[in-house]
Parts: structure tokens; sequence; C-alpha cells
């Protein structure tokens, strides 16, 4: 019986260490945002501030999209270390949507917002959600 409570103690120490270093692991994600200036998202409040038609490398038309990130949702743009763009699923008559995306951050763009920058070819009035990935160790 000890040693039966003995390992329900450890799996319990080990369940409080996982919630614990959880949090700070630094994974924040967005509402869904629609592609259109000013809109407001109601998650982490993530704004459209701007949406630019740019050239891309392939010589098409591109989207170039600034997304205003308030600086409390995200402690620093440094602890991120991957962004999931994920685009909303378009209806099932419609043809399957791969975006292709590249992303940076503005290096001064307000005091309480981070500025990231989206650059989307083959551009799409589809919704999309980020993911701002930290890191997945364990502090």
């Amino acid at each position: 019986m000890a040693g039966r409570n003995f390992r329900v103690a450890k799996l319990l120490g080990a369940l409080v260490l996982i919630s614990l270093c959880t949090p700070a692991l630094g994974d924040t994600e967005s509402d869904w945002i629609e592609l259109r200036e000013g809109y407001r998202e109601k998650i982490i409040g993530a704004r459209v501030d701007r949406i630019n038609n740019v050239k891309g490398e392939d010589g098409n038309n591109d989207k170039q999209i600034t997304i205003a990130i308030p600086r409390e949702a995200i402690e620093d743009t440094d602890g991120i270390h991957e962004i999931v763009v994920v685009g909303k699923a378009p209806k099932q008559e419609d043809k399957p949507v791969t975006l292709e995306i590249h992303h940076e951050w503005a290096d001064d763009y307000d005091n309480d917002y981070y500025g990231l920058i989206l650059t989307i070819g083959d551009f799409t009035e589809l919704p999309i959600r980020l993911y701002f990935k930290g890191d997945t160790e364990a502090p």
C-alpha cells in the first residue's frame, strides 16, 4: 500500500510540475481575424491596421497585411519561435486553399503594440487565426 501511495504522490507531483511550466511556454493564439482594415479580434486584441498590394518574388500580386499585436498579449517577440497562420476552411464546394505566407516583425511600430507584417500570396478573403509558439522546453 505504501508503494502505491508513493507512486500516486510521484505522479501528482509530476502533474503539478507540468501545469506550472505550461503557462511559461509562451503559446498564444488569436481568434479568427477578418482580413479587412480596422478589424479587431476579441481574444488578444489583434487589429488589422493596413492591407497593401505588393509585387511578390514570383511577379504575382501579393497582399501585405500589417497586424497590431498588443504588447500585453505577448511578452517579447524574441520568445516567439514560430508563428502558425491558419486560414478558415472554405465551404465544402470550394477548392481547398493553401496560402504561401511570409512574416516579419516591424522594428519600431507603436508603444503599446508589436507590428506583425504578413505577406500572403494568392490572397484570399478567408479569415485567419494566428498561433504564436514559444519555447517548448521547460524553464
